[in-house]
């Protein structure tokens, strides 16, 4: 018997990273078991047309929508096209964006402390809002996107060292800085010697602890506020 051609309405998300990996529900009409998903540049031109992994591709028992896993596509806007096993063919124009990958290119600070708490301000581009900060394979919190190529969060503690920043953005797409930034675990003073000295000052004194860094220009000592 005669079939309904398929009509493709919406598709959610509407966007994914250009690696692809990202779960997606194409929704409509009168899609059949086996149906296949394509995202091309231009459907009409045969240009750019990459199709969704069939083992992947689930078709909804009503005809309603099929689930998918969006494929790895080059940056842009494509036409979302679904095929029945018929033949008939649904194609919803310039509807779905790949979009390209995040950067990370520096950060401020680049030395943070290993019992977190410091803000942390990520340069790079591509970020999106609801982006995810990772230091050291640690979330970030309170992660804000005041712009497309700055996050802003709040660090978590993690081990002196070396770490890797990474930024995930809700499409999938992730960038990775390689050991950018540098725990630096704070300074534990233990004890001082003498305790007590003359107003006037000029009195030598011994501090001994942990964490101290010599000939550092940014360490300082502090009595009462006066350094």
């Amino acid at each position: 018997g005669y079939a309904a051609p398929p009509l493709v309405i919406s598709t959610l998300p509407s966007s994914a990273a250009s690696v692809g990996g990202l779960p997606v529900t194409v929704l409509g009409t009168g899609f059949a078991p086996g149906a296949s998903v394509l995202f091309c540049n231009s459907y009409s031109g045969d240009a750019g047309c990459v199709g969704a992994d069939q083992a992947g591709v689930v078709v909804h028992e009503d005809g309603q929508g099929i689930d998918l896993i969006a494929p790895g596509h080059a940056p842009g806007t494509t036409d979302v096209v679904v095929v029945n096993p018929d033949g008939q063919v649904s194609v919803d124009p310039q509807s779905f964006v790949f979009n390209p990958l995040p950067t990370v290119g520096s950060v401020f600070p680049t030395e943070i402390s290993t019992l977190g708490g410091d803000t942390l301000t990520v340069n790079g581009g591509g970020f999106q809002v609801g982006a995810d900060v990772w230091v050291g394979g640690v979330p970030c919190a309170g992660v804000s996107v005041p712009a497309t190529d700055q996050l802003i969060c709040v660090t978590p503690a993690g081990a002196p060292g070396l770490a890797d920043v990474v930024v995930t953005n809700p499409d999938s797409g992730q960038a990775t800085g390689v050991g950018i930034v540098e725990l630096v675990a704070p300074p534990l003073l233990l004890g001082v010697n003498p305790t007590a000295g003359a107003e006037s000052g000029d009195t030598q004194v011994t501090l001994t602890g942990t964490g101290f860094v010599a000939g550092s220009p940014k360490s300082a000592v502090f009595f009462g506020g006066v350094e």
